[in-house]
């Protein structure tokens, strides 16, 4: 397994972990004390600590996955972006409340990160 493997399963892993602890929560605190939890993205940041053990080697065709996978969680989120946007325009008709926008970026960022990972997941185990 390559470092750029491991790196998108820990991202995968993370983003998970943020989700379900998000959903177990939600009944029991409410949305705006639930979405503490994805505090936990924050260790998203320490991906890049894979990359200190030795430096990977990097060629054309990890350069074309990592493009692949950055295309194909474009689209994905922008799918997701119309659908959130139609979803409230038809439900809010005067103004969308300030609790749904915070948990939506927060949504956003976990579909970013799953996506992206799954996708180069699955291109390094199809090439």
């Amino acid at each position: 397994m390559v470092v750029q493997q491991r790196v998108a399963v820990f991202n995968l892993v993370i983003a998970l972990i943020a989700v379900v602890c998000f959903g177990a929560l939600l009944p029991v605190l409410g949305v705006m004390k639930a979405q503490g939890m994805f505090g936990v993205l924050g260790f998203s940041g320490f991906a890049p600590l894979f990359y200190l053990k030795r430096r990977p080697v990097v060629d054309e065709r990890d350069q074309m996955l990592q493009l692949k996978a950055f295309q194909i969680t474009f689209v994905v989120l922008w799918l997701l972006f119309v659908a959130a946007v139609w979803t409230a325009c038809m439900v809010y008709t005067t103004a969308v409340p300030r609790e749904l926008v915070v948990l939506g970026a927060w949504l956003a960022w976990c579909a970013f990160l799953i996506s992206h990972s799954t996708t180069l997941l699955i291109l390094y185990g199809r090439s």
